[in-house]
Formats: structure tokens, sequence, C-alpha cells
């Protein structure tokens, strides 16, 4: 008689992020710059600096978030507003759209119709390669963000 031996599956291993890794760095280092500048400007959109391209900020409604981004290689930093598993909700803010926009500025809206998610977003292009630009950048899209805040407020 054979003995078997049944083995434990192994979990999938994740893949750890390389936190010194040049980009991990720089994103870090833009997100200690622009929470440096909310409490120069009183904003009440304070962040965790963390090494990542995203941020959460809430907004008061459940599954919608402003997410301020950067984008390194493509060099610009974006405001977005985030709609999580709410296709309705995005059609009901599209349905605002030109008072937002006249509000806001041209936006870039995103249904994203093979994702859960939905998002609305504005650009600023600045090469954020460049630590100058940082104090810049930050304060645009500190701007961005309490602009998005006051507006989507209105129709959530």
């Amino acid at each position: 008689m054979t003995k078997t031996t049944q083995e434990t599956p192994q979990p999938a291993l994740k893949s750890k992020k390389n936190l010194n890794a040049p980009s991990k760095v720089l994103q870090l280092k833009y997100w200690k710059k622009y929470s440096e500048i909310c409490l120069k400007l009183k904003s009440d959109l304070k962040i965790k600096p963390a090494p990542q391209h995203w941020q959460t900020l809430s907004i008061g409604k459940a599954g919608v978030s402003i997410t301020p981004t950067i984008n390194t290689k493509n060099k610009y930093v974006a405001c977005e507003l985030l709609i999580a598993n709410d296709k309705a909700l995005f059609h009901s803010l599209l349905e605002h759209k030109k008072a937002i926009e006249k509000s806001l500025g041209k936006l870039d809206w995103q249904e994203l119709p093979e994702k859960k998610s939905s998002r609305i977003r504005q650009v600023f292009e600045i090469d954020v390669t460049d630590e100058a630009s940082f104090e810049e950048a930050a304060k645009v899209q500190i701007k961005m963000a309490e602009a998005f805040k006051v507006e989507f407020k209105k129709y959530l």
C-alpha cells in the first residue's frame, strides 16, 4: 500500500513593490509636498503621503471619491471623480455635464463600460518628474479637488 500525501495549496505570492524604485521615491516626495501645501492653504483635503500614483479623498457619499493622481510617464497631474459600481450615477451626472463643465472647465467623461467603475477627470499637464514643479502642480491639483468637491456635491 502506497501512502499518498495531500499537499496544502500554497497561496499565490503577492509581488512586493520596490519602494526604492525611482518612481516610488518621486511619488512619495510629491505627495509629501502636496500634504505640506494642503496645510499652508488650510485645505481640508488632506492625504497620507504614500509611494503610489493616486490618493483617495472623501466626498461624503459612499462609493464616490475624489482621486488626485500623478503621471510621471505622461507628465501630468489629474483630479478624478471615481464612481464605483454605479453607472446610473455616472449617467445622472452626465445629464448635468454642461453646468458642471461651466463651473469646472472641460472634463474627460469616462463611463468605462467594460469595468464596474466610471470616472470624470481633469488633467493639468506639468512635468512632475521635475521636483521644481511640485509646488505648482500640487496647488493646481488641490484647487481642482476642492472645486470638484463643491461642484459634484450639488448633484450627489
